[in-house]
């Protein structure tokens, strides 16, 4: 119907105008919806009917699974048909895949298929999410993909093909409930450009050395031996936040590991000459703990700003009794403005 109210009968042969908006107009103009609405649009005409199989966007997210899991005729394994139609329909490059296992059933194997054929499309943002208790391992080709910027992992066991991986154009890498098993007693990623690293909940992070010559954002969440990781190989960092609630989940053994390496003084052997912002919540007041605050204080002559947060069971008051211990310890007035903050209040 027309402004008037009136039928009009549009001829298919017509030219469709937004359809013949360049390619790159199109995706941006689509980019914000889900994949299922994307699909819908091949009843728009005839031209949108393989569209979707262009974009470069491919989001198999929680929500597109759970509303296709009432689809009739999509039996047990029938979402890993679905994914293998999906990645053999679709065409061209990939700017971003996002997938979500947490509620489908799949194996390795699977996995490992829709990896090769994402990265062999230049997937440039890469996430994988998996809230289920059973934990993949992440395909080889992932490091083997040099097109990526973004890399966000979650609930994955990593172990790399060989002792050394380069990422040459990864800018930002989340790792989350990650375990590293390594066949040699280490191994190295090489990110010349990252600048933001996110650990949380991950262990075996020893194992790891990281050479990221320009970060500058580190936050880390209940990763204990993300220390050495920091002091050896994240020098540029300019924002540290941690989360230092590690007391109950770390073994006798592990605490002493962790003290011992922070009582070393070659542990270490460069100042952190463009840190400025730390934040460190849950504090409380280990000896680990204060080692690790006594040597960022000592080596960290830009730090304009510390957050303290103490956790639940420790009184701010002895919080700052700490701190002034710390700070006689070093034999010089701080430049730092220090904030102890109460539990779980942001300042």
């Amino acid at each position: 119907m027309n402004n008037h109210c009136t039928k009009v009968i549009v001829d298919e042969n017509e030219i469709d105008k937004i359809f013949d908006l360049p390619m790159d107009i199109l995706d941006e103009i689509v980019k914000d919806m889900s994949f299922q609405e994307l699909v819908k649009t091949c009843v728009l005409s005839k031209k949108w009917v393989h569209f979707w199989t262009m974009h470069p966007i491919l989001v198999l997210d929680w929500e597109f699974f759970e509303e296709k899991s009432g689809t009739i005729g999509l039996i047990e394994n029938g979402f890993s048909k679905m994914i293998d139609n999906i990645l053999l329909h679709h065409v061209g490059s990939l700017v971003k895949f996002f997938l979500d296992l947490s509620t489908i059933d799949c194996n390795d194997r699977d996995l490992d298929h829709w990896l090769l054929c994402e990265t062999s499309k230049c997937v440039k943002e890469l996430t994988l999410k998996n809230h289920k208790r059973k934990r993949y391992t992440l395909a080889f080709c992932v490091f083997d993909c040099p097109t990526l910027t973004y890399l966000d992992v979650t609930n994955f066991i990593v172990k790399p093909p060989s002792p050394k991986a380069l990422f040459p154009n990864l800018l930002e890498l989340t790792l989350k409930f990650i375990k590293f098993c390594p066949d040699k007693a280490n191994y190295v990623l090489n990110t010349p450009l990252l600048y933001s690293l996110t650990f949380i909940a991950c262990n075996g992070v020893h194992f790891l050395t990281i050479s990221a010559p320009r970060i500058q954002f580190l936050t880390v969440h209940d990763s204990h031996d993300i220390y050495a990781i920091f002091f050896d190989n994240l020098s540029n960092a300019r924002e540290l936040f941690m989360v230092l609630d590690v007391v109950n989940t770390l073994s006798e053994e592990n605490i002493d590991e962790v003290t011992h390496y922070l009582e070393d003084p070659n542990c270490v052997d460069k100042r952190f000459e463009k840190l400025e912002f730390v934040e460190l919540r849950e504090f409380e007041g280990t000896q680990f703990e204060l080692l690790f605050l006594k040597l960022i204080l000592a080596y960290s002559p830009s730090l304009s700003r510390m957050i303290v947060e103490p956790s639940d069971e420790l009184d701010v008051a002895e919080v700052l009794n700490l701190y002034e211990e710390l700070r006689m310890s070093l034999k010089a007035l701080l430049r730092a403005k220090v904030i102890i903050a109460p539990h779980g209040q942001d300042v």
